[in-house]
């Protein structure tokens, strides 16, 4: 296993332990809401943190590089939206 895979399985771990469900849960087909948020942010983290490929990540969560890419995506783009907040709210307090 490269060490790219050892870091993916470690990150899925430590997820799957803070949030209290198995590996075997965060990465078979079940779509709770509960798991599938976990699931979107340790495809997150892999993606960051071990830098494996869409379809490596597809793999390891027996998911399409297409569902990934939109976890990915979706965690970046509601990243993006909570920065956009705060940045509103400072502009607010300094027009006061």
């Amino acid at each position: 296993m490269s060490t790219a895979f050892k870091k993916a399985d470690e990150i899925i771990r430590e997820v799957c332990e803070h949030a209290g469900i198995s590996y075997e849960s965060i990465t078979n087909k079940v779509r709770t809401r509960n798991l599938t948020k976990h699931r979107h942010f340790a495809m997150w983290r892999v993606r960051n943190e071990a830098g494996l490929s869409y379809s490596e990540i597809g793999r390891i969560f027996n998911r399409h590089h297409a569902s990934v890419l939109y976890a990915i995506h979706k965690l970046d783009w509601e990243q993006e939206i909570e920065t956009h907040k705060e940045f509103q709210k400072l502009l607010k307090e300094d027009d006061h």
